[in-house]
């Protein structure tokens, strides 16, 4: 189940970002309770459990996934899948013409799976992540009110 997180998921969203993130690349609990209060946060559930998360940033014309996480026993199991599939029906709902997110260059696994779900690479930011290493700028269009 996709819910918008609460308060209450601050600790295990934390919890999250440790397994998924080098410390350099996580966000504060500051940062995290931030965007749960502005309702731009969202998790994924098993069995009750939070298991991922998922933070959008809403603009004029797109709808930007700011950090995406699963815990890692639960990974490539396609809840990665669920979380960006639910932002899309988001954009949808809001007439949004595109989803976008940053990827760094040397996460594979991610950009596979982001060009599975119909994610296309819009161009290179050279030193984005820290100054050192690169990363993709990505993008999939929803089309005429449907998910394209």
């Amino acid at each position: 189940m996709i819910r918008k997180a609460t308060k209450e998921d601050l600790s295990i969203i934390t919890e999250i970002e440790k397994y998924s993130f080098e410390s350099s690349d996580r966000f504060s609990s500051r940062v995290i309770r931030y965007h749960i209060k502005k309702e731009k946060t969202f998790v994924i559930t098993k069995d009750g459990t939070v298991i991922g998360y998922m933070i959008l940033v809403y603009y004029k014309s797109n709808i930007r996934i700011y950090s995406i996480a699963i815990l890692p026993q639960f990974r490539k199991k396609g809840y990665g899948t669920k979380l960006i599939l639910h932002a899309l029906d988001i954009a949808k709902k809001m007439h949004k013409k595109y989803l976008s997110l940053e990827v760094n260059v040397h996460n594979k696994r991610a950009i596979a799976l982001y060009e599975t779900i119909g994610f296309i690479k819009q161009c290179r930011i050279q030193k984005y992540y820290h100054g050192k290493v690169d990363a993709y700028k990505m993008h999939r269009f929803v089309k005429n009110g449907n998910i394209g």
